[in-house]
């Protein structure tokens, strides 16, 4: 990286790993940092190791990324930036129920430190149908009782064979529409959900190649994504 004394970089999650790293790689080139993260000790510590960035003293701004009144904060005293380093991030703590065979155990986890709440929910695949609506409906009630704001449901809805009884075409529908409708009441307290359909005979190998679309769908990366049914795996 090439010096630039006249620069400013704004980096999130600048406390500790690759943003600390960041802004140590940016002040040695002559970078004027703007240090963002919620842990305002580390940050102080990191900030009195920076070399100067010429004139401009380096800033520290601490903040919690999840609330929006502190993100509209940080442009407040804020020079023009010539760049933003976003790698502030949060870790996945996916709860999985309603899988008495434990066939989905292997998707969920658990990472210390600031986590967003996610459950994945298998009940619905042992569902008869047209028995679907209700155990999406009793799915969502369980979840909303134990999640006052700010995490995700996926529940995992059985894909309808070819030759499926059309008489219950119409309650595998309304299950569907009953995602998009909570998805809207529950929006106000940042709460989602999204149905994956799948092949419910599919194997461990199937299962496992469905992880990277589980924990998007479940994550905080997908936080813009709720009320949609998407159909996972071949």
């Amino acid at each position: 990286m090439s010096s630039s004394a006249e620069k400013t970089v704004l980096i999130t999650g600048a406390a500790s790993g690759i943003g600390r790293a960041a802004a140590q790689r940016f002040a040695a080139a002559g970078w004027r940092c703007v240090l963002v993260d919620r842990n305002g000790e580390a940050l102080d510590r990191l900030v009195s190791s920076l070399p100067a960035a010429g004139g401009a003293v380096h800033l520290v701004r601490v903040a919690d990324l999840m609330q929006p009144d502190q993100i509209a904060a940080l442009a407040v005293g804020v020079p023009a930036l010539d760049a933003i380093i976003n790698n502030a991030g949060m870790s996945l703590q996916l709860d999985v129920i309603g899988d008495a065979a434990r066939r989905w155990a292997g998707m969920g986890c658990d990472i210390g430190g600031k986590t967003y709440r996610a459950t994945l929910d298998a009940s619905v695949l042992g569902a008869e149908p047209g028995n679907r609506l209700a155990a999406v409906h009793a799915a969502a009630a369980r979840f909303a009782r134990e999640h006052g704001q700010r995490a995700s449901l996926t529940l995992l809805l059985p894909r309808d064979a070819a030759n499926a009884d059309w008489r219950a075409a119409g309650d595998t529908g309304a299950a569907r529409m009953l995602v998009a409708t909570l998805a809207c009441e529950w929006g106000a307290r940042a709460l989602r959900i999204n149905a994956l359909t799948i092949d419910a005979r599919a194997d461990q190998h199937e299962i496992a190649a469905l992880a990277p679309i589980v924990h998007f769908v479940a994550g905080a990366q997908a936080q813009f994504v709720t009320g949609q049914t998407w159909r996972a795996g071949m």
